[in-house]
């Protein structure tokens, strides 16, 4: 059997964060590619063509609704067929928009082998990129596979990471800013991740002059 027919991996897009380092809504910000930052981002997971993929939303849901699926929107054609679903929690933190996302995914499905998770201000982040992780992910299903960059001398492991269901407990037990990275730390220490080289990893969107960098 295709090792791939054996998993349904779901890809969870975050992207419900106030953005108040950048002092305004920066998932619309336009990417070098000539759309809104979030729209970008959104493509590079529905080009994987997973199972379902979701936009968890919060301060910006109307905003981010728009620029997806609007008619104007539209005529870029890019590929963004993926659900916009409201976390009401959004304040408490990322950790409450990773657990919202888990479980609209499991509530849709009772067959989800794995989440993809990524974040909608990774600008330098492509299709290419999330397809490494999870080609990764098909040949190790039980390990959880996540972005390896350095910054400071220091190897950092981050989303995008592809978590398998031993670590949807975890995920789902997940409260106020405590996110991903407690999770992928965990397994750490279990020896069950893999890193994938993902430099790209670390360019995130906080402030305008990071869309320099």
């Amino acid at each position: 059997m295709d090792k791939r027919n054996a998993m349904k991996t779901v890809g969870i897009l975050l992207a419900a964060g106030e953005s108040k380092r950048y002092q305004g809504n920066k998932l619309v910000a336009l990417h070098k590619s000539g759309v809104p930052l979030v729209r970008y981002c959104a493509a590079q997971l529905a080009n994987l063509s997973l199972a379902h993929n979701y936009i968890v939303t919060g301060r910006w849901h109307s905003d981010i609704a728009s620029v997806m699926h609007s008619s104007a929107a539209a005529r870029d054609s890019l590929n963004v067929d993926i659900a916009l679903t409201h976390n009401p929690q959004w304040q408490e933190g990322m950790g409450t928009s990773l657990h919202w996302g888990v479980q609209q995914a499991l509530a849709a499905s009772d067959d989800v082998t794995h989440v993809l998770v990524t974040l909608g201000d990774l600008a330098k982040v492509t299709t290419e990129h999330l397809a490494m992780l999870y080609r990764t992910s098909v040949n190790h299903p039980d390990k959880l596979v996540c972005s390896g960059w350095h910054s400071n001398g220091e190897c950092r492991f981050t989303v995008p990471a592809i978590f398998p269901a031993a670590a949807f407990p975890s995920l789902l037990s997940l409260k106020g800013d405590t996110g991903a990275k407690a999770v992928i730390r965990q397994w750490r220490k279990a020896n069950d991740v893999i890193d994938v080289s993902l430099p790209e990893a670390e360019f995130d969107i906080d402030v305008p002059s990071d869309w320099q960098k």
